[in-house]
């Protein structure tokens, strides 16, 4: 090495985004492979998993999963949710963001009491029910005493 010169190494720093870390600063060196990890990776498979990259490389946000094909063949979802570069480069600087998704299924079920005319009347099956129906019946005696007692 030439007296004066200065030895240097450039590094890359990386934002990551995930559902449990927040956000956090990483620093690679350049040429060398990085793996970022999803903390908030679902365990077991089939993995509802993404990655966001906005880097040197993208126009805008791009999104990677495990079922998808490699990016640019630089990135790739690797089978636990981690996501691989290579060998990182300039053109890698930016904001990375998991986001691992447990499939939640949310049921609704409506239950409506209809009194139809001429239905047959089932005993009932518990007290709730059975106040219901005394609810009911004298919401409708009322009116069929007015009008049964109307034309004398």
């Amino acid at each position: 090495m030439a007296a004066g010169a200065t030895a240097g190494t450039w590094v890359l720093v990386l934002s990551l985004w995930g559902a449990v870390v927040g956000g956090q600063n990483i620093t690679a060196r350049i040429g060398e492979p990085l793996v970022l990890n999803c903390k908030g990776a679902p365990k077991k498979p089939p993995q509802q998993l993404e990655w966001k990259l906005n880097t040197g490389r993208t126009e805008a946000w791009k999104i990677l999963s495990p079922q998808g094909s490699p990016w640019d063949s630089v990135a790739r979802v690797l089978p636990n949710g981690s996501l691989l570069l290579p060998a990182i480069g300039i053109q890698d600087e930016g904001t990375f963001r998991c986001l691992g998704i447990t499939a939640l299924l949310i049921g609704i079920i409506m239950w409506r009491r209809r009194r139809r005319q001429g239905e047959e009347r089932k005993a009932p099956e518990n007290q709730e029910e059975e106040e219901e129906r005394a609810e009911l019946n004298q919401s409708e005696e009322p009116e069929a005493a007015e009008s049964g007692t109307g034309g004398s």
